[in-house]
């Protein structure tokens, strides 16, 4: 293994002469660690009679041109209190999509809906995003359709 030092830089190799690390590289820094709180609300909420619910609620986390969609990367995690994955007070990664909402028919127990969050960068924006499905067609009872409470830490960052 070998230790170069230059004026502004370093860099280790290993024995066959493999570069391991070096200044050149880009690096991860974490820019942003947003922690909070939010309530996602029922499905049915605003009209408790819907047959159909195709609604996409959008929570944004923090709105800032140094946000980007390019070279970042993203570490979520949650704490879930109310509907299928609740975690009590466990913290879960919120790495990819979180299903925390399913709707059945109690008496059969088929799925008439879900809600499921995802936590999103788009250029500017850094939100949790909650996509929820819902059909009862011929159903009028249903069970799950609960507030669900979410406090969450996100670090947002990007290889400089």
């Amino acid at each position: 293994m070998g230790i170069t030092l230059e004026k502004d830089n370093f860099s280790i190799t290993n024995s066959a002469g493999d570069l391991k690390f070096s200044l050149d590289r880009r690096m991860p820094h974490i820019l942003y660690n947003i922690p909070g709180v939010l309530s996602i609300p029922t499905v049915l909420g605003a009209d408790p009679n819907a047959t159909y619910v195709n609604r996409t609620d959008e929570f944004i986390l923090i709105n800032n041109s140094t946000i980007t969609d390019q070279n970042y990367f993203l570490m979520p995690f949650y704490t879930i209190n109310g509907g299928v994955s609740d975690s009590g007070a466990y913290v879960v990664s919120g790495t990819g999509s979180t299903i925390v909402r399913v709707i059945r028919q109690p008496s059969t127990g088929l799925l008439l809906g879900s809600s499921i969050i995802t936590t999103v960068v788009e250029s500017g924006v850094l939100k949790i995003v909650c996509k929820n499905n819902f059909d009862r067609q011929g159903y009028n009872t249903i069970e799950g359709d609960a507030i669900v409470n979410l406090a969450y830490r996100v670090y947002y960052g990007r290889f400089k």
